[in-house]
């Protein structure tokens, strides 16, 4: 039994891992946008666009994913995923032309689309009910990690090294995690039992019965909207707006910024701890989007109070880490997802409610870009745009709406008291 259960964190570590190095290369794009921009002669429209095409695919296979986990279990889809992952990563490293770029964050979209998905299937499977939401929260702190080091240490490491040399490295350690992948995940007995059963994995009967239910898209709306602006702010734009608000260097800002995940990377666990304590999701849920609203208008407005001169660090750190803090509400509506939905279809459930985490977010990134070269007075600096913190701050407008969004989606989510609620 010891070994089981030894077994079972082995196999959520592995898989967690993927999830933590997949936010990693996700989020490390936003520390190199202005050598990305020198280097292949881009703007901020066709830059939001390489990252936004990493979300579009990561979206579209959310579906599939859970589709595939449902009905082949993780080991197998998690394999494929690595190696994907793995050869976008390279590609992207040796890249020549905006082109190869494109081609290699879409294929590290559409494999990094299992790492979560994934994960969260491995711990409804290898582990009890009552551990998922807070598992799901030190899941969600892992890949927040690997934001934070995505941020500041990436570009203290790209200075030194190189964005080439480091995306290489990158390559190396994600060929480790794939032969560990291999060597130590194995099928769980569910798992082998399905593919023995006469009856074969039903995709129609399965896929009608999650769409059809209305809380999967309310929900949906909900994690969507809240999510939707961090993507977006601190997984591209908030870099460059810092360093033309605060008139600093890349690696400061990324500093500050990676602040937010560490927020995120504490929150998270606790927030899946409170609401399991609390017996209900609903109400933190609530709590998350009305706080996110405040402090990103702090966030982007606060020099209207206080001059960003005169603005002591700690507070920006304060304010940042609050804003990941309370952006944590989005473990609570995994766990809506997975207690509104059949035991057998959490996969489809967590699949669609990833997807809507993002799709906000993927949207944003080259809107946001498009309004800040559209209010850009057309001045360069050092082969590229030299924009102002006020066609960022016109275009960041948009974030805060996104929580109001959330917040009345709140309204129409149903309470299941942590507690399965299974759709007729």
């Amino acid at each position: 039994m010891r070994q089981t259960r030894v077994i079972s964190w082995v196999v959520w570590l592995l898989a967690g891992s993927f999830f933590m190095l997949d936010y990693f290369i996700r989020i490390s794009p936003s520390v190199i946008t202005n050598e990305l921009m020198s280097t292949f002669h881009v703007n901020a429209f066709a830059l939001g666009g390489l990252s936004g095409v990493f979300y579009y695919a990561y979206v579209l296979m959310q579906v599939p994913v859970g589709l595939l986990v449902d009905r082949f279990g993780p080991r197998r889809p998690l394999i494929i995923a690595v190696a994907v992952c793995t050869a976008g990563i390279i590609l992207f490293g040796v890249s020549q032309n905006i082109s190869e770029l494109y081609l290699s964050r879409i294929l590290t979209g559409l494999s990094g689309a299992f790492s979560f998905v994934g994960t969260l299937k491995i711990i409804h499977l290898y582990f009890p009910r009552r551990y998922f939401a807070i598992l799901a929260g030190i899941t969600q702190a892992l890949g927040m990690i690997g934001a934070t080091v995505g941020d500041a240490p990436m570009s203290l490491l790209m200075n030194h090294f190189g964005w080439r040399q480091i995306t290489l490295a990158m390559g190396a350690i994600f060929l480790l995690l794939l032969i560990a992948i291999i060597v130590f995940i194995r099928e769980k007995s569910q798992v082998v039992q399905l593919r023995r059963d006469e009856q074969p994995f039903n995709v129609v009967q399965g896929l009608k019965c999650i769409t059809h239910n209305s809380q999967t898209w309310i929900n949906s709306i909900y994690i969507g909207f809240l999510y939707g602006p961090t993507a977006a702010f601190a997984g591209l734009w908030g870099v460059p707006y810092f360093t033309l608000f605060f008139k600093e260097s890349t690696t400061m800002a990324a500093t500050q910024i990676g602040t937010i995940f560490i927020g995120l990377a504490i929150g998270c666990p606790i927030y899946g701890w409170i609401s399991n304590r609390m017996g209900k999701r609903i109400p933190i849920m609530r709590l998350s989007a009305i706080m996110c609203f405040i402090l990103i208008v702090v966030i982007i407005f606060g020099h209207s109070l206080i001059p960003s001169q005169h603005i002591p660090q700690a507070v920006i750190y304060t304010v940042l880490f609050l804003y990941g803090f309370f952006n944590s509400g989005l473990i609570p509506s995994y766990a809506v997802a997975t207690e509104s939905s059949p035991h057998e279809l959490s996969g489809i459930a967590l699949g669609l409610t990833n997807m809507a985490s993002l799709i906000i977010g993927s949207l944003l990134l080259p809107v946001i870009g498009r309004i800040v070269d559209y209010t850009w007075s057309g001045h360069m600096y050092e082969n590229h745009p030299l924009y102002t913190v006020g066609d960022f701050q016109i275009a960041l407008l948009i974030l805060p709406l996104c929580f109001i969004i959330a917040l009345i989606a709140s309204f129409f989510i149903k309470e299941t008291y942590c507690v399965s609620v299974v759709p007729h």
